[in-house]
């Protein structure tokens, strides 16, 4: 199909997109490599579209497969340019267009039809590119496309893969064996969740950091008890780990931060002080948390375990020398 390029904002994409909500309604689950031969795009182009829809749609994705819940779905229905034009016709000249109790809500109606449906979209296609983490300039399109493909077939074939993935600030990739569970979006990218061989635990897996994927003939078992929503309820962002019972205090500038928004389920305000600092309680793996910690810098202070404390002594402790 020539060389992969980034999916460009057009009607082209708006009417794609709008008929593939239609379609994920459906009783049929669909896989992305389904979708891509349909509309005739590359799988990441789906993958792009699917990343939207999630700004407005409630979409369901469980062993590779696509769908959006009965009633997930708020687009409304949309009107042709010809079918828009007669409405408004037919809505403006109706008598009861300027009489009470009719004229708010035909006026209303009126502005919706005058609104476009495509509007909706474009409003979530800024939001997405807004906020996106994208590709950098100087990844190769064609090999985050191809990687794409390998795992979704693996995912859907329940094949291992051989990968080479260079984690998040480590200079060198480091081979893995995985058993690929499923492709999700997550904080704004794509991710592989899989069992990974070398760790001996379920991991995830950033796509666009995998610098080669090799699909095996070896067959693995889809575990009985995985699941993907349970199991990243329980994270606070994307690190793998054992959790932890960890107890903060938030300064009262920031305390706003756990106070407005439940950002862990087991997230739990446990004391305010006079100060207007709080104190929380959540259940963790370590290093994730930390890092949220550590991003808050002396606002946050680590109460609880012990040896994680002391752990951020040393740290505070280090950087007091590094900048001394």
């Amino acid at each position: 199909m020539g060389e992969y390029k980034m999916p460009e904002r057009n009607e082209r994409q708006i009417e794609r997109i709008l008929d593939l909500a239609s379609r994920l309604e459906g009783k049929k689950r669909w896989r992305v490599s389904e979708l891509a031969d349909y509309y005739g795009v590359y799988r990441s182009t789906i993958y792009d579209d699917l990343r939207i829809l999630t700004r407005i749609c409630f979409i369901r994705n469980e062993n590779g497969r696509w769908w959006i819940e009965p009633g997930g779905n708020p687009l409304p229905i949309s009107f042709t340019a010809e079918e828009a034009r007669a409405l408004l016709i037919a809505l403006n000249a109706c008598p009861i267009s300027v009489a009470p109790p009719f004229e708010k809500y035909l006026k209303s109606a009126l502005n919706k039809l005058e609104r476009p449906l495509e509007l909706l979209l474009q409003e979530a296609m800024r939001s997405v590119d807004k906020v996106s983490i994208k590709v950098k300039s100087g990844n190769n399109y064609e090999s985050v496309e191809r990687f794409f493909a390998i795992l979704e077939r693996a995912v859907e074939e329940q094949r291992s893969v051989i990968a080479l993935y260079q984690a998040g600030g480590k200079q060198e990739p480091l081979k893995h064996k995985l058993d690929p569970y499923a492709i999700f979006f997550r904080r704004e990218d794509w991710y592989l969740a899989a069992y990974a061989h070398l760790a001996e635990d379920i991991g995830f897996f950033k796509i666009i950091r995998f610098k080669d994927v090799q699909l095996t003939d070896e067959k693995f078992e889809y575990p009985p008890d995985f699941n993907l929503d349970e199991r990243l309820s329980l994270m606070w962002e994307l690190f793998s780990g054992s959790p932890m019972d960890i107890k903060v205090k938030i300064a009262s500038h920031k305390a706003y931060l756990v106070e407005e928004k439940q950002r862990h389920s087991t997230q739990e305000i446990v004391e305010r002080l006079p100060d207007g600092s709080v104190i929380i309680k959540v259940h963790v793996p370590k290093e994730e948390f930390s890092w949220w910690v550590l991003s808050l810098g002396p606002a946050a202070e680590i109460l609880e375990p012990p040896e994680l404390r002391e752990e951020f002594k040393t740290i505070a402790e280090e950087m007091l020398k590094m900048y001394s």
